[in-house]
């Protein structure tokens, strides 16, 4: 339990490598609820002051991730940079 969530088996292992890789290049890919969102403020309060890329499949997630590290309020996070309009939708042939 850390701030009033409590996590599963998986979700703390998750924490874990990714805490201890830090610095390393990392795709995560989950269940829908399984607490992306969480890893990633985790990870960014961890990372102090370090550039952070984040992509999401998604408009409206990207929208959705940015207001939750703003929300988060990270102490030296002031922005969020997102780019919803370098989304191009994938054309068919």
């Amino acid at each position: 339990k850390n701030n009033n969530i409590t996590y599963t088996e998986q979700q703390l292992a998750l924490n874990k490598f990714f805490q201890k890789n830090i610095d390393n290049p990392a795709t995560i890919v989950a269940p829908t609820s399984y607490g992306k969102s969480e890893l990633i403020i985790s990870a960014i309060s961890a990372a102090k002051y370090k550039n952070i890329l984040i992509i999401v499949p998604s408009k409206s997630l990207l929208s959705q991730t940015r207001k939750r590290i703003l929300d988060a309020k990270i102490e030296w996070v002031d922005r969020a940079i997102s780019h919803p309009e370098m989304y191009q939708p994938i054309m068919e042939n």
